[in-house]
Order: structure tokens, then C-alpha cells, then sequence
């Protein structure tokens, strides 16, 4: 299989452009308040939580003292405990820095959602996205037939313009390799040159 994004551009109305701000809110919130969670844990001994329990924590215990985080798509929350998680194994790893606390007032802001139930869609004139519905879109390409829809990134710009990649999978065609008198010729030297071994 293979993966291949679609970028559109997007035009949220009133509503929708608050319900994007309060999910980017939300989506750094979690970050940064798990980032603490982890250094706590860290200090006091304790064991780094898996990315599995960080979001089932975040799920019992954020959401339960934060009753805001309910309002958005949840998708987008365990998105950033993930996007966290990944940065502590590049840390770990040695290929990356300490991850550290997002702060408000970056110039791009994004979030990142999942498909499930037919909640993500391409249609004409439109995208739908969870939580949000319809959003008008412009359509300049559409998915090939086959492709599934995975997820959908949505970014707002420096200049507060609004953009969607959508992400697809695909099943990629194989090409098998064409069998020249040159290779047969090479294959067939490999083999009289391969020494026999004696039982």
C-alpha cells in the first residue's frame, strides 16, 4: 500500500473558523499539559507512559478536569499526545531534541484528524471534516477510485487562510522486472560459477 496527500484550500464560515481556533487551543493545551505530565512522572521516579495510556489518561483525567477538550474532535487531541510521543522516541533515539512546550502565538497553527464512519469526505464544493461538516472547499483534484481516505490535516496560514491535505491510501502497482537475454545470460554465469558443495 501507499500513501498520498491531496492539499485543498478551505473556507470556514463564522462558526466553523471558532470551532478551528478552539481546536488548535485544545490540541496545544493537551500537548503541553502532557509534555508536564511526563517531566512529573520523570522527577518523581515513575515510568514515561506509553502513548496508548498518555491518551487514556488525557481521556479520564484532562477531559474530566478540562470539560472543554469535549467540545472537539477528540481525534485531534490524540494526535497531539501521539505527535508528542513520537518526539520523545526521536529523543530517545538521539536524532532529535528534548520536545518542548508549544507556545500560542506561532505563525502556523494545525491539527490533525482520522477517518472513520464516512467523517472525512471530498464532494463538490466541499470537504467534510468531524466536528466541523461541510466546510466550502475548492475541488481542483479529486481522489482516484480506489483510494481510501486515512486522515486530514488542517492548517490555518500566517495570513489566516485555510488549507486541508487529506490523506489516501492506495494499493501501489507492481512492476516486475523485464528479463533481458543479458540478465539471463548473468543469472546463468552466477549459477556455473556457484561452487558445489560436497555431502
Amino acid at each position: 500500500m501507499a500513501n498520498k496527500a491531496i492539499q485543498y484550500t478551505i473556507y470556514p464560515d463564522e462558526k466553523q473558523n471558532e470551532l478551528c481556533q478552539k481546536t488548535f487551543g485544545c490540541v496545544r493545551f493537551v500537548y503541553n499539559q502532557m509534555l508536564s505530565v511526563q517531566q512529573d512522572r520523570h522527577k518523581a521516579g515513575e515510568r514515561h507512559l506509553s502513548k496508548v495510556d498518555a491518551n487514556a489518561y488525557c481521556n479520564h483525567n484532562l477531559k474530566a478536569a478540562y470539560p472543554f477538550l469535549k467540545e472537539v474532535d477528540k481525534f485531534a487531541l490524540t494526535n497531539a499526545i501521539y505527535h508528542l510521543s513520537d518526539g520523545y522516541d526521536r529523543f530517545f533515539r538521539h536524532i532529535a531534541k528534548f520536545p518542548k512546550y508549544k507556545r500560542k502565538h506561532k505563525a502556523k497553527k494545525s491539527y490533525t484528524t482520522n477517518f472513520t464512519n464516512g467523517n472525512i469526505e471530498v464532494g463538490d464544493g466541499y470537504i467534510k471534516l468531524p466536528k466541523l461538516g461541510r466546510i466550502r472547499a475548492k475541488i481542483h483534484r479529486r481522489p482516484e477510485e480506489g483510494w481510501k481516505v486515512k486522515s486530514a490535516t488542517v492548517t490555518q496560514n500566517r495570513d489566516d487562510t485555510y488549507q486541508v491535505s487529506v490523506l489516501f491510501e492506495y494499493e501501489a502497482e507492481r512492476t516486475c522486472a523485464t528479463v533481458t537475454e543479458e540478465t539471463a545470460i548473468g543469472c546463468h554465469s552466477a549459477l556455473y560459477l556457484m561452487p558445489i558443495s560436497e555431502n
